[in-house]
């Protein structure tokens, strides 16, 4: 017999007014009846339909994986745990910068990663400057890179092969962010 039955996600009928949350019936060791879980994670601060419902079912998945290992909740229920457990931990952009900064630091000569770090960096603080820093990775799209770009041409005068080799970076910064499985795709890998 399973420790546990009946995981389900509740995605409210799509209605982000409302909770999300994930729920399953765990055997309570101490008294042999089964005890109902609820999880909600970080559901409910996301306000995007797509993002929320891609976060409940990672959530669901996450769990399932943890059930089906044996991972009892009365020993374990920090959401986060759950998460980073299976790798499906939601960042924000800048720690995902981060983390493609650090990466790149072990594969690149110190010369060639201070020159990437200032590019990179740039990017950063236009991302602040502009309150996208915070966002999910995958909210990024082409055309911020492309604004991005525009904005470093104008405002900077800077040359073309300037803007290419600042384009040739962010490329690799989103490719690094594809190894994580922060993104699923490159916003960058169709500018021209």
């Amino acid at each position: 017999m399973k420790n546990f039955k009946k995981l389900e996600a509740f995605d409210a009928n799509g209605d982000l007014t409302k909770r999300w949350y994930i729920s399953y019936h765990y055997l309570n060791p101490n008294t042999g009846k089964f005890q109902r879980f609820r999880e909600y994670s970080n559901l409910n601060r996301i306000h995007n339909l797509k993002q929320r419902r891609t976060a409940l079912y990672a959530l669901l998945q996450a769990r399932q994986k943890l059930l089906d290992r044996g991972v009892s909740p009365f020993e374990e229920i920090n959401e986060d745990t759950i998460l980073e457990n299976v790798g499906a931990k939601l960042r924000t952009l800048g720690e995902c910068i981060d983390k493609a900064l650090e990466h790149k630091k072990l594969h690149q000569s110190d010369l060639s990663y201070k020159s990437y770090k200032s590019r990179i960096s740039h990017f950063k603080k236009y991302l602040t400057d502009n309150r996208l820093i915070n966002l999910n990775p995958t909210e990024i799209g082409r055309r911020h890179i492309i604004e991005y770009l525009d904005m470093r041409t104008y405002q900077e005068n800077i040359s073309g092969k300037t803007r290419n080799n600042l384009l040739i970076d962010i490329r690799s910064l989103f490719s690094c962010m594809m190894e994580f499985d922060y993104i699923t795709t490159n916003p960058a890998s169709l500018i021209k």
